[in-house]
């Protein structure tokens, strides 16, 4: 692929990461592990939380006017502070007009039943006018240990809860669900989604979450693999794909999770990167294996597979250097020429359509995070897009309304209004104070007003 206008067009998502910079180095207090039992009361000040939180929120909101594709977070626990995908996504939504925006989490694993995911997917979607998309990802050592999942049955659970939010969010109710971890007599949800569905498996490499993605045909969406681990676990899906459901995965079925920092050279995006990079696979990737991956999480196959692809990030993170990182795919830094040299380079050898931009280190400065962003947006973007460089909500049609001239026009002539009954005679409610139109309503709008069966 040559990076010019036109050729292969690729969709971009921002991304931040959400960790909380204001913890401790473990050669500062011997800890094996950031990633579980942290003690918040030193590392979790509700004012620091607030300023990352600030800092983390507006970068994201930045995405739609620099012509982001869509921005997202993944819900993440301790030491993240972003618990919740759904409400995230509730405030992106609400500081935007138009991009997309995705509730990267809810983990079906701390939820009594996924039909609260359903409902608030749709609800989202309603209030937004059709511009969410969610991603479920089976969890990590916190949604276990904190939250009291049962690590043994999590795949089952997991690919369980999906098929029925799906179910929830695309069938007519009231349906009866009747499976190994949910029964549920009435699956019908209030209201329904505007816009079709669209689910992405988050993935670190596992047979488990390629079937998933290429049976339900979700974006497979994979994250700290490297390009030899990538390369890989793209093919293993386009097998899976083809072998065992029939069909060869289009680009846009496969994104990548990569961490993007842009500055005017390569050397001077060493001098601003590095120390916030490394900063993140020594602190926030520190941990022991159990800690991200609870015993009985996943297969032994998958779990020797994903240890083979790993390029050093499940065995010892903190020891990777910055040219380390860059060299395995891991990182992409550099001049908007070499970023894009890199960006063309990965997406020839995987076959990817979309790119999350992991667009900070979790400690980096905000002017930091800025001066990337533009220089992304800038001079890096329009080099994967058609002439114009627009993304792809400019160009499209909301699934909902936007202004109320638009609802008047597209809702039902004539719209169906609530009945009452006064004086033995149902009525239409919004015009019963009007004399000249009270009037019974006759047989022939009744119809319009049974249900269907």
């Amino acid at each position: 692929m040559s990076a010019q206008s036109g050729d292969r067009r690729l969709l971009f998502h921002l991304k931040m990461s959400g960790n909380d910079g204001y913890i401790p180095h473990p050669d500062l207090n011997g800890r094996n592990s950031n990633f579980i039992d942290l003690p918040n009361r030193d590392f979790s000040d509700p004012l620091m939380a607030q300023e990352q939180m600030r800092r983390c929120l507006a970068n994201l909101e930045m995405g739609e006017l620099l012509g982001f594709d869509s921005i997202a977070m993944m819900e993440q626990r301790v030491p993240a502070i972003y618990p919740s995908s759904t409400v995230i996504a509730a405030w992106l939504l609400a500081r935007t007009q138009r991009i997309r925006v995705g509730a990267m989490g809810p983990v079906s694993s701390t939820y009594l039943n996924p039909l609260k995911i359903a409902e608030e997917i749709a609800m989202l979607d309603v209030m937004s006018g059709g511009r969410v998309f969610f991603a479920f990802p089976l969890g990590t050592g916190p949604a276990y240990y904190q939250m009291g999942g049962n690590p043994t049955t999590a795949r089952r659970r997991h690919a369980e809860a999906v098929q029925l939010v799906l179910r929830a969010l695309t069938e007519p109710g009231p349906f009866e669900h009747r499976g190994e971890f949910f029964n549920l007599p009435y699956v019908n949800i209030y209201p329904r989604p505007l816009s079709k569905p669209e689910a992405w498996i988050p993935a670190s490499g596992s047979r488990e979450s390629q079937v998933e993605a290429a049976r339900g045909r979700h974006t497979y969406m994979l994250f700290l693999n490297g390009r030899e681990g990538v390369k890989k676990n793209t093919d293993a899906l386009r097998k899976i794909a083809n072998e065992e459901f029939g069909y060869d995965p289009p680009p846009k079925q496969i994104a990548l999770v990569l961490y993007i920092y842009v500055a005017e050279t390569d050397a001077q995006a060493k001098k601003e990167f590095e120390p916030h990079l490394l900063w993140f696979f020594q602190n926030v990737l520190k941990g022991t294996f159990e800690d991200y991956t609870p015993p009985g999480s996943t297969t032994v196959p998958s779990l020797a597979k994903r240890l083979e692809n790993s390029s050093g990030f499940h065995t010892r993170p903190e020891n990777l250097t910055y040219e380390d990182l860059l060299r395995d795919g891991l990182a992409i830094a550099g001049s908007p020429e070499t970023v894009t040299a890199e960006l063309e380079r990965f997406i020839d050898e995987v076959g990817a359509g979309q790119i999350i931009v992991y667009g900070d280190g979790g400690t980096a400065p905000e002017w930091m995070v800025r001066k990337s962003m533009d220089l992304f947006a800038r001079e890096v973007m329009p080099k994967f897009r058609p002439p114009g460089g627009r993304p792809v909500w400019a160009d499209e049609l909301p699934a909902g309304f936007q202004t109320i001239s638009e609802a008047g026009a597209r809702l039902p002539k004539p719209p169906l209004q609530p009945l009452t009954r006064m004086d033995g005679e149902l009525y239409e409610t919004y015009t019963a104070h009007v004399d000249e139109l009270r009037v019974p309503v006759g047989e022939d709008q009744l119809k319009l007003h049974r249900p269907r069966s």
